[in-house]
């Protein structure tokens, strides 16, 4: 999935989380740190969905909030994981158990083509279609939001 796709997966979650918004930015930021592997592509090396998709990755923040209760790293853990669970279900999948070599792919939607120059693969191909339905559903869903609470204010009755 795309980076897009994470930051609005995010989003929803944090609705059903009640976050408030600064709560609900580090939780959007946390969704796409996994994908700071894809730094080393720039140079051509491949290590995306490797370590920084692995279990080993996800428990660093969870043991931080279990030794310091702390929301951040609660935050972070629930947008790393989440990371890796989506990214876990198309046909690429990831490298879960780091360091060992296998990979797990449930292989519900086709992987995401691998560009870092190209971006008119974001919009001209089938792929992202979650991503695309995910960007319009939290479109939508913040205008209403904004509609809703912008009637409260004006609410004379």
């Amino acid at each position: 999935m795309a980076s897009i796709g994470h930051v609005a997966l995010a989003y929803f979650m944090s609705l059903g989380l009640n976050l408030n918004l600064r709560e609900t930015l580090w939780l959007m930021l946390f969704s796409v740190v996994s994908d700071v592997s894809f730094i080393p592509l720039l140079v051509g090396i491949d290590v995306h969905r490797g370590f920084t998709h692995s279990l080993i990755f996800l428990l660093i923040p969870l043991a931080i909030y279990f030794l310091l209760s702390s929301r951040l790293a609660l935050l972070a853990s629930i947008g790393i994981g989440s990371h890796i669970l989506i990214d876990l279900l198309d046909t690429r999948g990831v490298q879960l158990f780091f360091p060992l070599q296998n990979w797990v792919a449930v292989g519900v939607w086709p992987a995401d083509p691998v560009s870092l120059t190209d971006f008119s693969i974001y919009f001209s191909t089938n792929y992202y279609v979650f991503d695309k339905a995910l960007l319009v559903t939290a479109v939508i869903v913040v205008i209403c939001e904004m509609a809703r609470a912008r009637g409260k204010k004006h609410d004379y009755g």
